[in-house]
């Protein structure tokens, strides 16, 4: 299993997803030191295609700014098709 499938789990309620902050952090500074950043907003962006509703939990793992700014680039297409943030 792909390391980065552990960062999202799917809630209780149907089409909920559940984003740890502090496990996004780490991907995200393994993937700058790579050079992959972009892939990594690419595959949080697929996993949320069919989920309605995503929860960000411990957000203030968000703190470095281009992190933030890119899942906030990456959650756009989520919000624009009617997705909830709960930060």
């Amino acid at each position: 299993m792909n390391r980065r499938q552990f960062l999202l789990a799917r809630g209780r309620a149907a089409g909920t997803v559940e984003l740890s902050c502090e496990h996004l952090y780490m991907r995200y500074l393994d993937a700058r030191a790579s050079g992959a950043e972009a892939e990594l907003f690419a595959w949080v962006e697929a996993q949320l295609q069919d989920a309605a509703e995503l929860r960000l939990r411990d957000p203030e793992w968000l703190e470095e700014a281009d992190l933030k700014r890119g899942l906030v680039q990456a959650l756009a297409a989520f919000r624009a098709r009617g997705g909830r943030v709960h930060w």
